[in-house]
């Protein structure tokens, strides 16, 4: 069996006090935690992964570009991500 506990950094502590409880009393399941940080416990493999990062933008066309503009004008007091990277 797998049990995946995911994000542990927010619950850390936790995490590695179920993970350390299972190690020890369920040696059939394994686990795979995902975190920023390790857990510190008995029977753990830091594996550190690479960040995937972000993919390249797109460039905007210049038709692309005035219709977001227009569309931004047209109501001052919203403003959208994607006209703020026109600035």
């Amino acid at each position: 069996m797998l049990l995946i506990l995911d994000s542990c950094e927010h619950v850390i502590e936790t995490a590695a006090a179920l993970a350390e409880r299972i190690f020890e009393e369920a040696p059939q399941v394994h686990i795979l935690a995902t975190s920023r940080e390790s857990l510190r416990v008995e029977g753990e493999h830091v594996h550190a992964a690479v960040p995937a990062g972000s993919p390249p933008m797109t460039p905007v066309s210049p038709r692309r570009r005035r219709w977001i503009s227009r569309r931004c004008s047209s109501s001052s007091s919203v403003r959208s991500p994607a006209a703020a990277a026109l600035n």
